[in-house]
This record gives C-alpha cells, sequence and structure tokens, in this order.
C-alpha cells in the first residue's frame, strides 16, 4: 500500500513537472570546443537524466562485478554446510540404526565438508563410540568441552563416559562443571544428586534436593521421600563421627518427612536411645509396629531393652508383638528373645503358627535352633534344615529396578547403585541351595550341626542362602531323603 502511494507520488511529480516545463518553454544555449547547441529546456532536462541513469546503471555493473567472487564463495560455501548438514543427519540417523559403515562414512564426510562444526564433532564422538573407540570418543568431547559454546555439550558426553566406565568421582567433576555452565539443567541437578549419594556426600545431595524441589524439578512427595532417605544417611554419618545430637537431628527429619520409612524409624530410635530418651525411642518403635512389624525395628527395640534381664526383654518384646498379633514378624519377634531367654519351649509355641503351613527360610532356621540348641536333638534339627533348602524366601530389600537383593538397607543399592530404589519385598528368584549340614546327614555326623545352625544366624532379616553349597535344590532334596 505505502509503495504504491509512493509511485502515485512519484508519477505525479514527474507528470507536475513535464506540464511546467512545456507552460514555461525556454532554450538551452551550450558553446564548448566550436561546438554550438541550442535547444530547449526539456531537451535538456531529459539529457541530465539519461546521464544519470547511466551512471547508476554502470555503478550498478561495476558492483555486481566487483561482487561476483564473494557470491560465488558464499554459494559454495552455503552448498557445502548444506551437503555437511545432510551428512550429519544422516549419520546420525545410521548411529541410531547402529550402522557402523554408514556412520563412519558420513562422519568423515562431514568433516570434509563442516570440520568446525559442532555436530560434526558429536557425530566423530558417537561414531567412535559406536565402533566401541571410548579413548577417541573421549577426545572428541574433550574438544568440545574446550570449547566456550559447546562446553555443555561435551561435560554432558565426558559424564556419560565416566557413568558409563564406574567413575564416579569423575563423573561428579564433569556435572559440577556443566552445573556451573547450565545451573538450571534438570539432568545436572538429579546427577548431582545421585552421584552424591553414591559417594556418600549427604549434605551436599541434601542441598541438591533442595534445589530440585525449589525449582519443582521434584513433586512434594517425591521430594518428601528422598529427604527421608537422605536424611537417615545423614544421620548415620553424623553418629559414626560421634555427633549424637546432629544424629538426632537429621533422623527427625527424616522421620517426619517420611513416617512410614522404616529406615527412619529404626534410625530414630537408635539415636533417641543415643541421646538417653529411651521412653521416646519405645514409643516410636510401638507406634511403627502397629502397622508395619519390620526386622529392622527389633535391633533398635534390643536398644530399648538391653539394660533389663532376658527375661524382662521377653515380656517386653511380648508386649510389642501384641501390638500386632497376627503379624509373621511379631511371632518371630517373641522367639527370638525366648531363645535369647533360653525358653526354647515359649520360642517354639511362638512358631507354632508359622510352622503349621508352609514356613519360610527364617522360620525353619529358628526351629532348627531351637531342635539343636535347646533340645539337642539333631536329627529334628537337620530336617529343619532340609526343610528351609526348600522354603519360600523370606523379604528382603529388594532393588525394584534390577532385582538386586541385599541384606541391609542403603538409600543407594549396593549393585546396582541406584538411588531409593530398595523395597521390602519377596525377591523375584532367590535360588535356594542345600545348607552345608546335608552332606553330613548320610553320616549323621553331629559335629557338622552346629556350624550349619551358627552359620545361618537367625537375626538376619533378609533370605537366609548358603552360598558355599553348589548343588541346586533338587539334588538338596534327594541327598536330605538319602
Amino acid at each position: 500500500m505505502i509503495r504504491a502511494i509512493f509511485i502515485f507520488v512519484v508519477f505525479g511529480a514527474i507528470i507536475f513537472a513535464a506540464n511546467w516545463l512545456m507552460d514555461n518553454n525556454g532554450t538551452i544555449a551550450i558553446s564548448w570546443q566550436g561546438l554550438d547547441i541550442n535547444e530547449s529546456v526539456a531537451w535538456g532536462v531529459a539529457m541530465v537524466a539519461l546521464l544519470v541513469l547511466i551512471i547508476v546503471v554502470g555503478i550498478w555493473l561495476l558492483g555486481l562485478v566487483l561482487r561476483a567472487p564473494w557470491k560465488i564463495a558464499a554459494r559454495q560455501s552455503r552448498s557445502r554446510r548444506e551437503r555437511g548438514q545432510h551428512a550429519i543427519s544422516m549419520g546420525l540417523v545410521a548411529i541410531a540404526a547402529g550402522d557402523r559403515e554408514e556412520a563412519r562414512r558420513q562422519s568423515k564426510r562431514a568433516a570434509q565438508l563442516v570440520p568446525n562444526q559442532p555436530l560434526a564433532t558429536l557425530l566423530a564422538a558417537q561414531t567412535a563410540q559406536l565402533e566401541g573407540d571410548e579413548q577417541a570418543a573421549h577426545s572428541y568431547f574433550t574438544k568440545l568441552a574446550e570449547t566456550p559454546d559447546t562446553a555443555f555439550l561435551g561435560l554432558r558426553g565426558l559424564w556419560m563416559q565416566a557413568m558409563k566406565d564406574g567413575r564416579t568421582r569423575e563423573a561428579l567433576h564433569f556435572v559440577d562443571q556443566a552445573h556451573a555452565e547450565q545451573p538450571n539443567a534438570a539432568w545436572v541437578l538429579e546427577a548431582q544428586l545421585t552421584l552424591q549419594a553414591r559417594l556418600g556426600q549427604w549434605d551436599a545431595a541434601n542441598q541438591s534436593l533442595e534445589t530440585l524441589a525449589k525449582r519443582k524439578l521434584r513433586t512434594p512427595e517425591q521430594a518428601k521421600e528422598a529427604r527421608a532417605l537422605i536424611n537417615v544417611e545423614r544421620s548415620r554419618t553424623a553418629a559414626a563421627a560421634g555427633d549424637t545430637i546432629a544424629g538426632l537431628d537429621a533422623a527427625l527429619v527424616a522421620y517426619k518427612a517420611n513416617p512410614a520409612l522404616v529406615p527412619a524409624v529404626a534410625q530414630l530410635a537408635l539415636m533417641q536411645i543415643a541421646n538417653n530418651r529411651r521412653g521416646r525411642a519405645e514409643k516410636v518403635l510401638k507406634d511403627a509396629w502397629r502397622s508395619t512389624p519390620h526386622p529392622m525395628l527389633v535391633d533398635s527395640f534390643r536398644g530399648v531393652v538391653d539394660t533389663v534381664s532376658p527375661e524382662k526383654q521377653l515380656d517386653l518384646a511380648r508386649g510389642l508383638a501384641g501390638l500386632n498379633p497376627n503379624a509373621a514378624d511379631s511371632h518371630i519377634l517373641v522367639a527370638r528373645f525366648a531363645i535369647a531367654a533360653d525358653r526354647w519351649n515359649d520360642a517354639e509355641a511362638a512358631l507354632a503358627p508359622l510352622t503349621r503351613r508352609d514356613p519360610s527360610v527364617r522360620v525353619c532356621h529358628l526351629m532348627a535352633q531351637i531342635e539343636a540348641e535347646g533340645r539337642n536333638n539333631r536329627e529334628a534339627a537337620r530336617d529343619w534344615l532340609a526343610r528351609a533348602a526348600s522354603a519360600a524366601p523370606d523379604e528382603a530389600w529388594v532393588c525394584v529396578e534390577t532385582g538386586a537383593v541385599q541384606s541391609d538397607w542403603s538409600t543407594v543399592c549396593q549393585a546396582s547403585q541406584l538411588f531409593g530404589t530398595l523395597d521390602w519385598r519377596v525377591p523375584y528368584h532367590v535360588e535356594q541351595h542345600a545348607p552345608r549340614v546335608l552332606e553330613a546327614s548320610a553320616s549323621a555326623s553331629s559335629t557338622a550341626l552346629a556350624p550349619a545352625v551358627v552359620a545361618n544366624d537367625t537375626t538376619a532379616s533378609a533370605p537366609i542362602v548358603v552360598e558355599a553349597i553348589a548343588e541346586p535344590v533338587g539334588e538338596a532334596k534327594k541327598e536330605a531323603q538319602s
């Protein structure tokens, strides 16, 4: 619209000027070097306009000639860049498809066409990884990390390599550098939390968690669960250093964040005991036992009652078990304290409801201990150990991501090194093996029984598997029957 108005105004001005010249006609006389020119004013104006047009066209042609090499070079550079980008795209597709040859070919092509393109360096690094050349990949990622514009990309690659190789401290170093480059990147904050937890840097992990929660990268529920896990470990670390007050403060934070977390309850009770608050510890344990009886709480309960006689301890254990009388752990709790008080009949009576049908491994080993130590009945003890070989596995701390089993709880899974993945449940698969005592059952050796019972300590909370025996369950059963 504006252009049309401008053209209209220009043409109007030209028409106006032409009319004015026709109405005000005159002559132009030029005499130069014997040349005499007498023409009208309109002719003179036309000649001036023609001269201006010739000058403008000449300048345009000169500029076109002067700019031609630059335009040709720019067109070639653009063509190389487009072909390089296409090579990078095809190379990344080949990497995704696992085609090493195509990835190598496109990587070389991209390096020739766009050698200074960061994506070409990234393609070369990933191609090297695809071919198993981690050293070459490391050099490419280092090159990216040393360039300010691509430092974050290179650090991520170096971090992934360190994680793959299990170099935890080095991985954390790269993540810290990446955090300096991009402090709001979600993967950086999550990686910091995970690596700090693996290295036992619980104060730093707590700070990383609070940053994640503040930036709403974790839901309030997720933040509470992680806060409880981290502060249990902070409490343990402080207690190990002899600072029971700091241990109690951290345990309280963990308990308030997730009162249903058994390790948080157990640690809080231990810290209250360490600070001479046995009454509060007992109350916390009783509250937890009502809803979630657990072997881990038993160790803390021992700290509450260890100042009284074994008989009194048994009475207190019965009181705790009475808060949840139908739970299997309540029966096992009473049986263990009865064994400690040499009340073998009471121990057997406590386990009676659990032995009537499909007793677990823990129950079988407790019964074997009762028969061996309380009644000196070696034959009956061997029978219970034989039943343990094929008994249903007990609950244990299981990594929900990998299925790895460990006997003691920790915030980080010892096998997978994953944060907060342990859950108390029956393992996905537990290969039971016959106890060592079965090897001696044919000869009825009485000396072989005691070590077997000791080896299968009933205080363990995880399923008891005698690893020294290589025979599978079927063979163990045959030996037991023979």
